[in-house]
């Protein structure tokens, strides 16, 4: 008989398995997996290291300073602004890591002392992480802020505690930067590269099949209008020896040539 506490072997493979079935996405390893028998509010309050926040294009920018002051110790940061919104993505490390319970009492307090309203945008949460519902690369603001990275990054805010944004390849960021050559790439970019180019190299074999299909058909019908031309002169030329011979032998002198 087992005693207290151990359970049975059936018991302990089965949380096992439960365990080592619970996806941990790429952007954030460290997020815990719930408990099993966890209510869903439980989930959504596991400690994450990386939170994209969301809030009104009129409200202050949400500083270093103002989430450094407010228990929010990030060491990564990125602010940008993007029509009736404003976007901040922050990473925190291991031993800084926070709860959602955590992060809105820090934008309570940010309201309450310097008037930064959450907004929302459809679909996403206005404290935004990556769990089962979600993931922040999906996100339009952060998909925003990765088409600014590449196209005008000065109008990022940035901070990032251990590098900056060209060179330290740990960042959130920095796999999305685009590198026009492709042997100053690291592996991750190409990879996001081919990622992105598939779909497009799928489509122009696409157009490149139908452009051949259109150019046989023209061909064929070209073809079929010279055929039809061809026996249309004949015709004509017919035509034209018959009425010839029917004014020669005077059967029908009203009629004359067409042409």
């Amino acid at each position: 008989m087992p005693t207290d506490g151990e359970g049975t072997s059936a018991e302990r493979e089965d949380a096992t398995a439960q365990e080592e079935s619970v996806p941990i996405d790429s952007l954030d390893q460290d997020a815990q997996p719930p408990p099993s028998k966890k209510s869903k509010q439980s989930k959504q309050d596991n400690q994450k290291r990386i939170w994209l926040i969301t809030y009104a294009s009129g409200s202050p920018d949400i500083t270093l300073e103002m989430l450094h002051s407010n228990n929010v110790k990030c060491d990564e940061y990125y602010t940008i602004t993007w029509r009736e919104s404003k976007y901040t993505l922050i990473h925190l490390n291991q031993h800084n890591k926070i709860r959602r319970s955590t992060l809105i009492k820090t934008m309570n307090a940010l309201l309450k002392e310097f008037g930064v309203k959450e907004s929302m945008v459809t679909g996403y949460e206005s404290l935004s992480s990556n769990n089962e519902e979600e993931k922040i690369q999906d996100h339009p603001g952060f998909k925003r802020m990765v088409e600014l990275l590449n196209n005008n990054k000065e109008e990022i805010k940035i901070w990032i505690e251990n590098g900056d944004l060209m060179t330290y390849r740990k960042g959130l960021l920095w796999k999305f930067i685009r590198v026009e050559d492709p042997k100053n790439k690291t592996r991750t970019q190409l990879l996001m590269q081919v990622r992105e180019w598939t779909p497009i190299v799928l489509e122009v074999s696409d157009l490149r099949s139908q452009n051949e299909l259109l150019q046989q058909t023209l061909a064929s019908k070209n073809e079929e209008l010279s055929s039809l031309y061809t026996n249309l002169t004949k015709k004509n030329q017919t035509i034209m020896g018959l009425r010839r011979k029917l004014i020669q032998a005077g059967l029908d002198p009203s009629l004359e040539e067409p042409f």
